[in-house]
């Protein structure tokens, strides 16, 4: 233990309720019954920080994992080699939704299923009970662990008042301390702390509001709202393609959607490969692709004009060398003219990455 946790630490474990109680009950249960996380983990939630004024983010536990081997010291983190249990794989869901469109398709979220990762960038996961017996859900509640939270996160609110702070409560256990936690903000008058609440992230409960409740987004907006940087939830990483996808990244460098200006006419002119995705009237037609056209005007783009179909007995790119080279086929079934003046406005963007709050890795 490092700095003025292990001074912290120490102070709880000489004191009364402690030494005669928890401590006591401690050695009894962990002497007698299989119990979770090992002894040497008990503490791991303040194993990655120097003490309270580096603690940015607590999340709010009940107690550890009960299976065989799951716990590792961090509220919903888990050793490695572990099942994903629903909580863990439910958390891991909502940051994905969350941040899914704000991630190019090209990558993938990477996650770490220990939560070290956030430890180690000021995130608290602390369970208020931090120890439990095999297979027995609150074994060890009343025993002397909810002193020791409380007290923790006395330290965590009033020891350091210059960084903003967040807390996530998820279920009724954790809400439970919702009052506690107000009291001690109350107490040294600080403005600088959000208090999220949902449901529970179980396969139970999470459905009920933890699932869409937008809270690692609005955590990192709050604490970039004090110039602080923000969580970094997972890695990402390029996806490796497959033959066919490579292919058809290939494809989208020559066909892709671009929209033309036709001044005679003041209108837009979008044109839009098929890719090949023809149905089975048109293929029983003896069509494999097209291109599409749509028409509108410049100054009311909302109001669609016309539009159409270049039918096509072979694949486009068997036909044209790129987009642009079916630009005259096009102005002739959508004008009847295929020397109408045209001006290209834009191309589509087959790449856009844009990696928001991720650390690239295995570029």
């Amino acid at each position: 233990m490092k700095n003025s946790w292990k001074e912290i630490l120490t102070e709880e474990i000489n004191s009364d309720y402690y030494r005669n109680e928890l401590a006591p009950f401690l050695k009894e249960e962990y002497g007698t019954n299989t119990c979770y996380p090992a002894k040497d983990d008990i503490f791991n939630a303040f194993k990655y920080t120097n003490g309270p004024s580096d603690v940015r983010v607590v999340i709010i536990g009940q107690d550890p994992y009960y299976n065989e081997g799951l716990a590792n010291g961090l509220a919903f983190g888990i050793n490695e080699g572990c099942e994903i249990p629903s909580s863990l794989q439910n958390i891991q869901t909502e940051i994905t939704n969350e941040y899914k469109n704000r991630l190019s398709s090209d990558y993938e979220m990477i996650f770490d299923n220990s939560l070290v990762s956030w430890a180690k960038q000021g995130v608290l996961l602390l369970n208020t009970i931090f120890t439990v017996r095999k297979g027995q859900a609150g074994s060890h509640k009343n025993a002397g662990w909810e002193i020791f939270s409380k007290h923790i996160l006395e330290h965590i609110i009033k020891d350091d008042l210059t960084n903003p702070l967040v807390f996530m409560l998820w279920g009724k256990y954790a809400k439970s301390y919702k009052q506690f936690i107000n009291e001690c903000i109350f107490e040294v008058d600080r403005r600088n702390v959000m208090v999220l609440e949902s449901s529970h992230p179980s396969g139970r409960a999470a459905h009920l509001g933890f699932l869409g409740s937008k809270h690692f987004i609005l955590c990192n907006g709050f604490l970039k709202s004090f110039g602080q940087e923000p969580i970094k939830w997972f890695e990402f990483m390029k996806k490796e393609k497959t033959d066919e996808e490579s292919e058809y990244d290939k494809y989208l460098e020559k066909f892709h959607e671009i929209t033309l200006y036709v001044p005679i006419y003041n209108e837009l002119l979008k044109i839009i490969p098929g890719g090949g995705t023809t149905d089975k009237e048109d293929l029983d037609n003896g069509y494999v692709d097209y291109i599409s056209y749509q028409r509108y005007y410049l100054n009311n783009l909302s109001e669609y004009l016309d539009g159409g179909d270049l039918m096509l007995e072979c694949n486009a790119e068997d036909i044209y060398t790129d987009i642009y080279d079916s630009i005259s086929d096009v102005l002739q079934i959508a004008y009847s003219n295929d020397n109408i003046k045209y001006i290209l406005l834009e191309e589509s963007a087959t790449d856009q990455t844009n990696i928001v709050e991720g650390v690239c890795v295995g570029q």
